[in-house]
């Protein structure tokens, strides 16, 4: 019974001494005053891990990585090409161990946690991965924390299911491509898909590409500012609980969108006619597309 009553006495310490310095932080930065410690910087990960090349051929990847960053590009001499970087060094056991699955890259990162306390975190990783110059069936990506980026590739299926970190894919064409974000920043720069399928919790989301088929947007909060004004989609529906939306859209092609609106904002391009209270129409029409809004705000724009 002592040891019980040791035990909560302790984590009753531990809990008021972290509610004290955090009270502490929070009224100084309130009133403008300065720190009593500063917080280090982070150093630069030069440590090299390890080095890796593969001859495998593979036409999929499965991605996991948990903090620190993944940078994707193209090889020059048709190899796969790892490197994994630390600002410290790493314990082997927490090094990514590469496997190929039939024609699968499965990169699994074993340093799984980045936790953090005021100034004090666990060491994080990074991989540079290069890939062959060729078209990929399909990419599964799950990203937790970091910085990602993947460029000028051509894949069938890529999935992403990101929950913070800043993502940035450039030149990237897919016949199909399935976002689920929780919060973060991405940014989506010359990317050309067939259809895109967006589901936002909270974060920021840009894009500026070409949507040829279907356009589904599925919103609780945040921020989106897409621009598809080079290809519209044939079939845009979008499904907004709260956040921000800035629509850009082709002028080249007429549309008719059918709005069921509880509350916020709906802001149409001055070309647009309104038929009636959820119904607004741009030229003769080919095209049906739907809002379905509880709140937040949505612009529609045409370029």
């Amino acid at each position: 019974m002592t040891s019980k009553y040791l035990l909560g006495a302790i984590k009753i310490v531990i809990f008021s001494i972290i509610a004290l310095a955090s009270t502490y932080i929070f009224l100084a930065l309130f009133n403008g005053q300065s720190l009593p410690f500063t917080f280090p910087e982070e150093k630069e990960p030069t440590i090299v891990l390890q080095t890796i090349v593969l001859e495998d051929s593979i036409n999929s990847v499965d991605l996991e990585w948990y903090s620190g960053g993944v940078e994707i590009t193209k090889s020059s001499d048709n190899k796969i090409h790892i490197l994994e970087r630390s600002s410290v060094q790493l314990e082997e056991s927490k090094w990514v161990k590469p496997v190929v699955n039939g024609d699968t890259l499965v990169l699994h990162s074993r340093n799984k946690y980045n936790f953090v306390l005021f100034f004090y975190h666990t060491p994080v990783s990074y991989l540079e991965l290069q890939l062959p110059d060729q078209a990929y069936e399909s990419f599964k990506t799950l990203v937790t924390s970091g910085d990602y980026s993947i460029s000028d590739f051509d894949i069938n299926r890529y999935n992403l299911t990101m929950t913070s970190g800043n993502l940035h894919v450039n030149n990237v064409n897919s016949e199909d491509m399935n976002i689920t974000m929780t919060s973060g920043d991405s940014f989506f720069i010359q990317v050309n898909t067939n259809a895109f399928d967006i589901n936002m919790t909270s974060g920021n989301m840009s894009f500026t590409g070409s949507i040829s088929n279907e356009l589904d947007i599925e919103m609780t909060s945040g921020n989106l500012d897409l621009d598809t004004s080079i290809d519209s989609p044939n079939q845009l529906n979008i499904d907004m609980t709260s956040g921000n939306a800035n629509l850009t859209l082709s002028e080249d092609e007429g549309f008719q969108i059918a709005i069921d609106k509880t509350s916020g904002n709906f802001n149409p391009d001055s070309k647009l006619t309104r038929l009636n209270d959820s119904l607004y129409q741009y030229l003769d029409y080919k095209l049906n597309y739907t809002l379905d809004m509880t709140s937040g705000s949505l612009s529609i724009n045409l370029k």
